[in-house]
């Protein structure tokens, strides 16, 4: 049974109330009562009428009709809407029946309080707890998880590889495994073979080209030069190109490499023949590789020491320009600047690795410069030989006092001349003669 605060009836001043204004359930033996009867309206209005009667009346059991109640004989009482009194029954209950209501009551709070507190519990929402220094424990939890799916699928790869491999493998296939690994490592020391026969083939051309532009720059240059410094990088030239000739490479392609024939599903001796042949060709190869090897430093050795000795003569050329263009002054200035020009286009050839072409053109120059300043002195020598001839001279007569023609009076004696001052003629310098440089053979 469930008492509202709607049953309750009014309070007089001097009452004390006997029910709390929450709800409240009846003990056990109440709720006993109800039964199945209060589950439709009249079994429910029996049941009020029966627990009234046995708040009033303690020792009643019988259930009450409540169809033959006269609402007449009921009147207001404390605590009670509705109480049946009688002529020899009071309007309010004894001191006994109030404390035993009091304390039934007031264990129905009780009860009452406790499930509603644990109903408040139940739905209010729980707040989320984050501990100092972890404000994004979500985050960290997924990553957390994530990393640990990797880590189990890692380990989980890991190990069925290590199953994989510790499969037990048939000796033919071990041998082809060996096979095939030792036939990779021949056929990379072919190619590099045939590299390295590229590289020979290659310097051996371009030292033959720089050998032939050389001699006819160094040829060139004779008496334009500082001739030591020429002649030793003449001799080096021809060091070089011999040396270069002497070298003898075996091309790779006269004897090719070819892999056996071998397959994953030979036998094992097929496999071991195969084995012995591709250690044989590795043998051959490396042989080979250390002839090529030498050969091609060979070369490189001879062009390295040309290019000094080249290097060193070219060094010189600047100090033996300079010294051309204080000696051949009487040339326009535009040859002496062609001098110039070529001394300092062929000394960046040089350090970018080449200057024969360069020489060839300063030696042009340098011989234009001189041919440019021995035509200026002959005109000037020319000029000054047919002033000389043009100039008109007094000749020479004998000295007479008699005068054999009567008719022609004598000339009156001039006085006696003073010291005759011969002309100034300019020194010429004698002009050299032309010598044709030396050839020196070229070498084939």
């Amino acid at each position: 049974m469930k008492l509202n605060d709607t049953d309750r009836g009014p309070l007089n001043d001097n009452e004390t109330p006997l029910i709390e204004p929450k709800r409240a359930r009846r003990a056990s033996d109440d709720t006993q009562l109800i039964g199945s009867d209060a589950e439709s309206p009249a079994g429910h209005d029996a049941h009020q009428a029966n627990a009234g009667r046995r708040l009033i009346d303690p020792d009643a059991t019988a259930p009450m009709d409540v169809t033959s109640i006269d609402e007449s004989v009921f009147t207001l009482s404390l605590p009670f809407k509705k109480t049946m009194v009688a002529a020899d029954t009071r309007d309010t209950p004894s001191e006994a029946e109030t404390a035993s209501i009091a304390v039934l009551l007031r264990d129905d709070g009780k009860e009452v309080s406790a499930d509603v507190a644990e109903h408040e519990r139940m739905i209010r929402p729980t707040p989320a707890v984050f501990l100092p220094g972890n404000k994004q424990r979500t985050t960290r939890s997924i990553l957390t998880i994530i990393i640990s799916i990797v880590t189990v699928l890692a380990l989980v790869g890991v190990g069925i590889l290590f199953a994989v491999k510790s499969q037990a493998a048939t000796p033919e296939q071990q041998a082809f495994e060996a096979y095939s690994a030792r036939q990779l490592t021949v056929a990379t020391a072919d190619r590099t073979l045939t590299s390295t026969y590229s590289a020979i083939s290659t310097a051996t051309t371009e030292a033959e080209s720089v050998n032939l532009a050389a001699a006819a720059a160094l040829a060139a240059v004779a008496g334009v030069s500082d001739e030591t410094a020429r002649a030793a990088a003449e001799t080096q030239r021809v060091t070089t190109a011999a040396a270069i000739a002497e070298v003898v490479a075996v091309d790779p392609a006269e004897t090719p490499y070819a892999a056996p024939g071998v397959s994953a599903g030979s036998s094992l001796s097929v496999i071991g023949a195969a084995l012995d042949e591709i250690s044989a060709e590795a043998t051959r190869i490396e042989a080979a590789q250390l002839e090529l090897d030498a050969a091609l430093t060979a070369i490189t050795d001879a062009r390295t020491a040309f290019a000094t000795a080249f290097t060193t003569f070219t060094d010189t050329i600047p100090a033996t320009a300079t010294a051309l263009i204080e000696a051949n002054t009487d040339a326009g200035q535009e040859w002496r600047d062609a001098v110039s020009t070529a001394v300092t286009a062929l000394t960046t050839a040089v350090k970018n690795g080449g200057g024969a072409a360069e020489l060839q053109a300063y030696a042009a120059a340098a011989f234009a410069l001189q041919d440019e300043n021995a035509r200026v002195l002959l005109e000037q020598q020319e000029s000054v030989d047919s002033e000389e001839n043009t100039t008109p001279q007094t000749p020479n007569r004998p000295r007479n006092d008699s005068n054999p023609d009567p008719v022609t009076p004598p000339r009156p004696t001039p006085p006696a001349p003073g010291p005759v001052v011969p002309p100034v003629i300019p020194e010429v310098p004698e002009e050299p003669v032309p010598v044709d440089p030396p050839t020196d053979p070229v070498p084939e």
